[in-house]
Parts: C-alpha cells; sequence; structure tokens
C-alpha cells in the first residue's frame, strides 16, 4: 500500500489501537486478522494490538453508507450518495460518535471516525498527485462557465481533538485545529508541472490514452486538407491568411458562452496561443494548451478536451518562454465584472445564454519583435536590441533592387526609415541584417524577388518571417500618411524625424517624397501590425524617427568603378560576410565566446552594451575621431581611483531608454482611454501598481546617479585633458562646457514632489502640498 493514504496516516505513530467497535475493516486489516487466526492466543492478542483501527464511515445526511470499496478507497458500484461530491472532510473522534454533526443539504461530508484511544497524529496528510486531481475534478468540468467566488463553507475541513492533560478523561473540552481549504487552493495545485494525462471518453468513461485523441484534432474545419481562412478561403487560394481559421457556425451553437467566446477569438488569431482570463487564472484550451503542456511542462486539468492553465501572477515567466520559442501569445482580459455583466444583460430587450458571459478582449499580442516589458510582461535580461523589420522592394534594370525598409526595436520606440539600392547580390541588404539583427520580418506578399527570398531564406533562417496582403495591411505610403494623420498619434503635429520623408508640395504632410515612398510604406506595414497587436498608441505616439542610411551610401554600386584610394566616409565598411568570418559579433558556432565583441564588451550599462555593438559594426575611419577616443582612453587609465568610482555608480544604472518607454506607454499619452487595458480587470491591480512606481523611482534613481557621475568628473581636471570627455560629462554652463544637461533642478522637484518610500509601500503616489493645485 502507499506510504500516503488516509490509512497509513492514522496509523502513522504505529501505536496499539484496541477499540472493539471496528465497522468496517480495510483489506490490510483483513490479511492481518487472518494471520492471527493461525497463531497463539498470547500472539493473537499481540497481533490484535498491532491492528489499525480506523473506522471509516460515508455521511450525506440522511445515513450511512456502506458500500464496499477498493483497495484505492474509490467505490466499486456508483451510488446516488457516491456521485454527489463531497464538499467538507471532517476527521473526529469516537467521543463525538453519538453527536449529531448538521450540514446543510448542500454541503455533504465524508466523515472518518478515529478511535480516540490512539494518538492521530498531527502531521497534514498529503493526497496523491492522482488524488488531487481526482478531488478536483469538478473545477475542470465546470472551466468553461463563469469564475465564482470561492466558498470557505465548501472547502475541505479537518477537524482533530487534542488532549487536555489536565483534564485526563475530560475529552470535551480538547480543543480543534481547524485547516481549510479553498477551491481556489485547490485549483493551485492542478497548475503544477507533471505530465500530460490521458483524455477521458465521455461515452465510454474510459480513457483513450496519449495526446493524438484530444477532441480538437478530430474537428473537421482545422484538417490540413479541410482548413479555411476566416472568409472561407482554402489553403491553396493566392489570398490565403494562414493568421486566421473558419469556424463554422452550428458548431459554435454548441458550445458554452466562454468557449464560444474563445473560439470566436481563435478564430481571428490562430497563429497566437490565447491566455484566456478566467478569474484569477489564465487559460488554455485545445491546440494551445497541448503547446503548453509541451513547452512549459504544466498539467492537463482533467476533462474531456485539453486544458491548462496557471495564475495570474505568472504571466510574464510563461508568455516570456513561449515567445523566445517563436510562439506568438495574445493576452486576454475580462473587461467587465459578474455584476457589470449582470446590469448589460438586464438591460437587454431578449438576452440569449451568450449575451451571460464577462466581455473579453485581448489587450496586447506579443512576439519576438514586439516585446515592450510591460509590468506584466517583466523585465528584460537581455541588453540587446531586437528589431521588428518591415521591407518591400521594387526590381530595377540590371538585375538591381530598390528596397524600403522600416525596423523598430519596440522596447525603446525608435523608428528607423531608410530607402536605398542594392546590387544583384544585396550586399546592403545584408548588411543591415548584420548591423541590426531583425527578430521578425513583415514583407509585402508577391513583390520580393527570388534573391531576396534566398537572402532571407540563408541568412535569417531562425527568425519569424510574416507576410501581408498589399495596401490592406502593407499600406500604400499615401494610406499610411492619411491613417497616422487620422488617429492622431501626434498631439504636437507630425515629428520632425517624420518630415524630412513627406513632398515638400504637400502641405497637408500627406503625401511621400520620391526618395522615400518605399521607406514610408514600410512604414505603413509596421503601424498596422502594431496596430494588431494593440500596441501602436504607446510607441508611435513618442514621435521617435530617425534616417536610416547605408554606411557606405558615399560610394556609387557600380560593378566598374572601384572607390578611390581617399577614404571619404566616416564608417569602415563591415558586411555580414566580414563580420562573420572574423568572428567580430558571433562565432561559427552562433555564439560570441572568442568573439571580438566577448573581448571588447566590460560595458557597466545596458545602453553602453548596446552602443558598443554599433560601434563595433561601423569602426570609424575619420583620423580625428580615432585619436579623440585614444586620448580619452588615455586619460581614463591614467586615473584609475577615478575609473573604479565611476564603474561602481554606472553599475547602478538601470536601463534608462527601456524605461522611459515603458513609463511613457503607461501613461495617458501612452495608453488612451480607447484601449483595452484600461478597461482589463486585474485582481493584481496593486501589485502592478507597485511595480509601475517602483520604475518611476528607478529612472529618478537612475537620473541622480547619471547627475553624481558628471559631478565626478567634473570635480576632476581629466575633462580638460579630453575634449571628448569634457562634452560628454560636463554641463552646458561649465567651464569648460559641454553637453551633458544640468538635471539639479528637476531632481529636486520630484524629490519633493511625493514621499517616495509611502509611494512604494501602497502603490499610489500623493503629491505633496503645493505640487498640484488641483489635488489641493
Amino acid at each position: 500500500m502507499s506510504q500516503n493514504t488516509l490509512f497509513n496516516y492514522f496509523n502513522k505513530n504505529g501505536q496499539a489501537n484496541n477499540s472493539p467497535n471496528i465497522k468496517q475493516s480495510t483489506p490490510t486489516t483483513k490479511r492481518k486478522l487472518e494471520n492471527v487466526s493461525n497463531n497463539s492466543p498470547n500472539d493473537k492478542k499481540s497481533n490484535l494490538s498491532k491492528t489499525p483501527s480506523t473506522k471509516r464511515k460515508l455521511e450525506n445526511g440522511k445515513g450511512k453508507d456502506s458500500t464496499p470499496k477498493s483497495v484505492n478507497g474509490s467505490l466499486k458500484k456508483n451510488t446516488p450518495a457516491s456521485k454527489k461530491k463531497k464538499d467538507e472532510i471532517i476527521y473526529k473522534s469516537d467521543s463525538e460518535e453519538g453527536e449529531e454533526i448538521k450540514t446543510p443539504p448542500e454541503k455533504r461530508r465524508r466523515v472518518f471516525e478515529v478511535d480516540s484511544e490512539g494518538d492521530a497524529s498531527e502531521d497534514e496528510f498529503v493526497p496523491e498527485e492522482h488524488d488531487v486531481s481526482s478531488d478536483d475534478e469538478s473545477l475542470s468540468e465546470h472551466s468553461e462557465s463563469e469564475p465564482e467566488s470561492a466558498s470557505e463553507d465548501g472547502s475541505p475541513v479537518k477537524i482533530s481533538q487534542r488532549r487536555n492533560p489536565k483534564s485526563g478523561k475530560n475529552r470535551g473540552d480538547s480543543k480543534k485545529a481547524v485547516s481549510s481549504v479553498t477551491p481556489a487552493k485547490a485549483k493551485l495545485q492542478l497548475f503544477q508541472p507533471s505530465t500530460p494525462s490521458t483524455p477521458r471518453n465521455k461515452e465510454n468513461g474510459t480513457l483513450d490514452g496519449g495526446d493524438n485523441n484530444w477532441p480538437h484534432l478530430k474537428y473537421d474545419f482545422v484538417q490540413p486538407n479541410r482548413i479555411k481562412d476566416i472568409k472561407m478561403r482554402p489553403a491553396s487560394h493566392p489570398d490565403y491568411d494562414p493568421r486566421t481559421v473558419h469556424v463554422p457556425d452550428d458548431f459554435k451553437q454548441g458550445l458554452t458562452p466562454a468557449m464560444r467566446q474563445w473560439w470566436e477569438m481563435k478564430a481571428k488569431h490562430y497563429d497566437c496561443i490565447l491566455f484566456f482570463k478566467v478569474g484569477k487564472f489564465y487559460e488554455l484550451y485545445h491546440m494551445d494548451a497541448v503547446i503548453g503542456a509541451n513547452e512549459l511542462n504544466l498539467l492537463y486539468m482533467k476533462g474531456d478536451f485539453a486544458h491548462t492553465g496557471f495564475p495570474e501572477v505568472a504571466y510574464g515567466k510563461y508568455a516570456a518562454a513561449l515567445v523566445e520559442r517563436g510562439h506568438k501569445v495574445a493576452r486576454v482580459e475580462q473587461v467587465e465584472t459578474p455584476d457589470m455583466m449582470g446590469e448589460r444583460v438586464k438591460n437587454l430587450t431578449r438576452p440569449t445564454k451568450f449575451d451571460k458571459v464577462v466581455k473579453r478582449e485581448i489587450c496586447q499580442l506579443t512576439t519576438k519583435g514586439t516585446r515592450v516589458f510591460t509590468v506584466q510582461d517583466g523585465e528584460s535580461v537581455d541588453a540587446d536590441a531586437s528589431y521588428l523589420l518591415a521591407l518591400t522592394e521594387k526590381e530595377c534594370v540590371g538585375g538591381k533592387s530598390l528596397y524600403g525598409v522600416c525596423f523598430v526595436d519596440t522596447s525603446i520606440a525608435t523608428f528607423h526609415l531608410g530607402q536605398f539600392s542594392d546590387d544583384k547580390h544585396c550586399s546592403r541588404l545584408r548588411t543591415l541584417f548584420a548591423h541590426h539583427p531583425p527578430a521578425q520580418i513583415l514583407y509585402e506578399r508577391g513583390q520580393l524577388s527570388p534573391r531576396t527570398h534566398q537572402v532571407l531564406n540563408t541568412s535569417l533562417t531562425s527568425v519569424l518571417k510574416e507576410h501581408l496582403a498589399p495596401e490592406t495591411e502593407f499600406w500604400s505610403s499615401t494610406k499610411t500618411l492619411t491613417t497616422l494623420s487620422e488617429r492622431k498619434y501626434f498631439d504636437d503635429g507630425t515629428p520632425d524625424g517624420l518630415k524630412q520623408f513627406l513632398s515638400d508640395s504637400d502641405s497637408l504632410g500627406l503625401t511621400a517624397s520620391d526618395e522615400a515612398d518605399l521607406a514610408v510604406r514600410a512604414l505603413g506595414a509596421v503601424t498596422w501590425y502594431l496596430s494588431r497587436c494593440q500596441l501602436d498608441q504607446q510607441l508611435l505616439s513618442m514621435g521617435q524617427f530617425t534616417l536610416y542610411k547605408p554606411v557606405d551610401h558615399e560610394f556609387a554600386l557600380q560593378e566598374e568603378e572601384k572607390p578611390s584610394d581617399v577614404i571619404s566616409a566616416r564608417h569602415m565598411i563591415l558586411d555580414s560576410v566580414t563580420l562573420k568570418n572574423l568572428n567580430v559579433l558571433e562565432n561559427s558556432c552562433g555564439g560570441t565566446a572568442g568573439t571580438l565583441l566577448y573581448k571588447l564588451d566590460h560595458c557597466s550599462t545596458p545602453m553602453g552594451k548596446r552602443l558598443l555593438h554599433q560601434w563595433l559594426c561601423s569602426p570609424l575611419t575619420g583620423i580625428k575621431s580615432i585619436e579623440a577616443r585614444q586620448s580619452a582612453v588615455t586619460e581614463l587609465i591614467g586615473q584609475p581611483d577615478l575609473v573604479q568610482t565611476v564603474r561602481g555608480l554606472m553599475a547602478k544604472l538601470p536601463d534608462l531608454e527601456r524605461l522611459l518607454s515603458r513609463i511613457f506607454a503607461q501613461s495617458s499619452l501612452g495608453q488612451k482611454a480607447s484601449h483595452p487595458d484600461s478597461r482589463a480587470i486585474f485582481f493584481e491591480e496593486k501589485t502592478h501598481s507597485k511595480k509601475k512606481i517602483a520604475e518611476f523611482i528607478s529612472v529618478l534613481n537612475g537620473f541622480h546617479i547619471a547627475q553624481e557621475i558628471a559631478n565626478t568628473f567634473q570635480s576632476s581636471d581629466i575633462g580638460e585633458s579630453s575634449e571628448m570627455i569634457c562634452q560628454c560629462s560636463h554641463f552646458p554652463s561649465s567651464n569648460p562646457s559641454g553637453k551633458f544637461p544640468d538635471l539639479s533642478d528637476h531632481l529636486t522637484f520630484f524629490k519633493n514632489a511625493f514621499d517616495h518610500a509611502e509611494a512604494s509601500k501602497e502603490g499610489h503616489i500623493i503629491p505633496s502640498a503645493g505640487v498640484d493645485p488641483d489635488y489641493d
């Protein structure tokens, strides 16, 4: 018998129990009694003293159930009493045998009577893993319905008695220790890592075994030879959209309201894994649950279909794990409470059952190229940039191409736009991919040449690639600029960085220049995709646009002509082949060990690591610029104490670039009232608020440290010896002057604006008197 059963729990101390009132014996007890009959009377008495006297009864409020049990304690025959769930488990001693336990009819209890003569162990009983799943089977069976608040009355209760050493035989004065397990806690136990369970066959009640028998694998509308997109186009159609799937209406009519809601979202985001919020849990169903079990080692919940899940607080961990493996994750939140749903249903003339479900919306879609690291996502552990890149092409005569690109690191929200011609070997395009390695590529369907496709398939084998439909998804330049204007991303008008791509002949700014038409089209593709991911407002509204130029743009790409011996470019040209052969960024195995970047990267901040990466990709060629860097390094080597002090301060700096972007995204400018996240119901709202305030205070502390670093350099005479260090660390008002902004006034204002310690503790900011007149 297993060491983790109720039988061994009550007999854990191994002490004698001489109670003669044994109404029902376990199989182990029967075997021991049979052995006793073959021994001498003296041995019989000795053996009987070792036999457990545990008595088990099932009470349902009307009488006792004497249905025979199997070895593992399960019922051999389904009786009306056995079919009903027992909400409470009560352990009581024989002293209470005559007492009647009154329970409400809907709260049935399983009662185990313990012989009072034995010293029951006070150790908590730990059930077998299969027992936990069995006890909580009802949770998975009703997972499609709306969550209900956990009731303490319906939770299992263990009541144990302790003898009062002073009273001796008076057991009525003994204290009762009650420990309860709420349904929410019981459900948490189901989400522990485990091997996948086998699906249940609903018709015959048997287990089919294996992951190949899930119901979703047998649906006709998801079979490879019958699948269609949401517009009923088969996979062979040239405009087939693999991101969607057609779900028949007759199939949805037979679903529960919540499951119908899930399938309607899945139909529009078939390429995503839906983290479907149900109460305090994110749950995964059907094909998503299989991926969650395989990739995240989540436990299948019992039921007729694949079903897994995890608590709300674990979203960042599990979402990051799936995104790193190349999956897309859609976070689905509840945007109304059950009370709000009830009020909404009351106002409907003829509500249906599908109206009686809380509304849910997709609040964020995360891929490798669209990670923004919100408070739900958690912080980034990698300092490297991760770009979302859109690419379009126009073929020219002579085997050349004209490319338009737009790429953005969504964690920083700086958009790089460029348009350039390239040779038949795609040299500039390959160099772009090497200097700014994309994590995800968007391209216009049917517009790329075969050689460009070959570059994407050979140079970027592990990168996500997604084709967009012309005009509807990969917008024209006119539609792009019109959409940017209509959606009012920019409160202060068109940003200066974007004006350089507009035509001078159009005063409204709705026409792109001839030299930037393809670049603006690529911006339109990025805008459409960010809108699909619910990230367009928080990224575009920052208004950070910059021009991308190939490092060799000074030279004409003509095969007959050779560059002159005079170096006129500011940066050396290191294409992708050179970077790979010289092991500048990566070695032959794809790692960084032994590379030049590995040897030189001793940066103390994430911002410095990203800047060093760009410097190594584009080394300087100007003599004066090189000498300026050498002079700065020489001065720093000559003052090791100063360097040690500054390095200690820099090590405390957070990733200010990404934190500033996150703070802006969470503000009223970055997230307007129309965004689904503004309506989402978070059960960990206070935790999220504390994280937001902690990030804001971290930024303030970071700027304070940066100011201290500048003051440290200014207090030394190193700025007088190196012009570069002077420009980087001296204020404009200093002597000698530099370009580092003086933040003293701003830091003093925020230091006195609110109580930082109180805000971090309570999760909200209360302005000090005089800071905000409206609040006062």
